[in-house]
């Protein structure tokens, strides 16, 4: 797997969601797949809604869907193969349907069993709440990440958020294509699988050990 291959799958992507794309910014060089004015990082342990709109708002994205997601494609390669590559989808945040009564509930019943830790932070969102009438979201960020050189953990993993300390270790790493297609169901209102081939849209297929090749197996102990 090279660049070339990484690019011709992302002109599939770009073909695939094309009734549902508002921007593209996606932008490549000889060894890096990104998007116009990169930059680099996340957001640990962030509000989501605000790592969103501070994401969309700098244009840190590869493709905007007009129903606000938006993915994050980038890939580094040198002279071994592939250095660094994260895909990523932010979906538009959506309202929790939660009542400052019900959390207030709970966060009494937390005191109740000696939890005041999460019992002082309910009653802050009861506090943030009633003070802006905006309640906390239901929606997180989606990421797969890669590291060749890093030792702390596995090179490529899967993680939800900016929590650190929940990685899913894989022995592979995903071309964009199949990245967007396991993350379909989370796509609100999006349908890609008229797109294809019959018989080739199951995504275990997709992540079949056997179809490592077609994503970018990972020959390491």
């Amino acid at each position: 797997m090279n660049i070339a291959d990484i690019l011709q799958n992302i002109e599939f992507v770009k073909k695939v969601l094309s009734n549902y794309i508002q921007t593209n910014l996606i932008s490549s060089s000889v060894d890096e797949i990104s998007w116009r004015n990169y930059r680099p990082g996340v957001f640990n342990n962030a509000y989501y809604p605000l790592e969103y709109q501070w994401l969309l708002d700098n244009g840190q994205y590869s493709i905007l869907l007009r129903n606000g997601a938006f993915f994050q494609f980038y890939y580094k390669f040198d002279g071994k193969g592939l250095r660094y590559a994260k895909l990523a989808l932010y979906p538009r945040p959506i309202p929790s349907f939660a009542k400052s009564d019900d959390i207030t509930a709970l966060a009494e019943k937390s005191f109740d069993m000696d939890d005041l830790s999460l019992s002082e932070y309910l009653m802050n969102v009861v506090e943030e709440i009633d003070q802006t009438n905006i309640v906390p979201p239901n929606t997180s960020h989606v990421r797969f990440d890669f590291d060749r050189e890093v030792n702390s953990h596995e090179i490529s993993q899967l993680q939800f958020g900016g929590v650190n300390e929940v990685r899913i270790p894989a022995n592979f790493f995903p071309i964009p294509y199949s990245f967007v297609e396991l993350m379909a169901s989370a796509l609100d209102g999006v349908d890609i699988h008229p797109h294809l081939p019959a018989g080739s849209h199951s995504i275990n297929k997709v992540l079949r050990k056997l179809e490592c090749d077609r994503l970018i197996s990972l020959a390491h102990s």
